[in-house]
């Protein structure tokens, strides 16, 4: 089975929504599946691996699971977000930003799986987070738009 065939099956799949971690062969052309996590109860949109090596990612169930990738558990679920969680983003401090269609972004502590802020100044979808190297945040939302935030929370009130 090539690569190309092993994407096609899995976009096949029902909605049995799993994250599946992949080892690439460098001498070969051969895909093969480590671990298939299994959690979420809606489609997958977005991965970040965390400084700790662990693994998030985040679904239309509206939340964000961290998984440990060398068991496959999920060792913790975040929430707060009430609609479908479209991007993640890992910043410069360690912090993870979510963005989601309830016009939200969450920056989250990991470790506490404390919601730290919320930033609202979003009338639309958040469909993709991108955390840049000077410690800022950039959003994209559905009402064509890119948003350049500031990454002081200190300055916005907290939930």
């Amino acid at each position: 089975m090539t690569g190309i065939d092993l994407i096609q099956r899995i976009k096949n799949l029902p909605l049995e929504l799993m994250v599946i971690i992949f080892n690439y062969y460098e001498a070969s052309t051969k895909y093969g599946i480590i671990k298939t996590l299994y959690g979420h109860h809606g489609c997958i949109y977005s991965l970040a691996v965390l400084p700790d090596g662990t693994l998030a990612s985040v679904s239309e169930d509206k939340s964000i699971k961290i998984w440990d990738i060398k068991t496959g558990d999920c060792i913790k679920t975040l929430r707060g977000h009430y609609d479908w969680i479209r991007s993640l983003a890992l910043l410069k401090d360690g912090t993870l930003a979510s963005g989601s269609d309830d016009e939200t972004i969450k920056i989250w502590d990991v470790k506490s799986g404390e919601c730290l802020v919320t930033l609202g100044d979003n009338d639309y979808r958040v469909t993709l987070l991108v955390g840049l190297t000077d410690g800022s945040l950039v959003s994209l939302c559905n009402d064509n738009t890119i948003r350049l935030w500031n990454t002081n929370w200190k300055i916005y009130p907290t939930n």
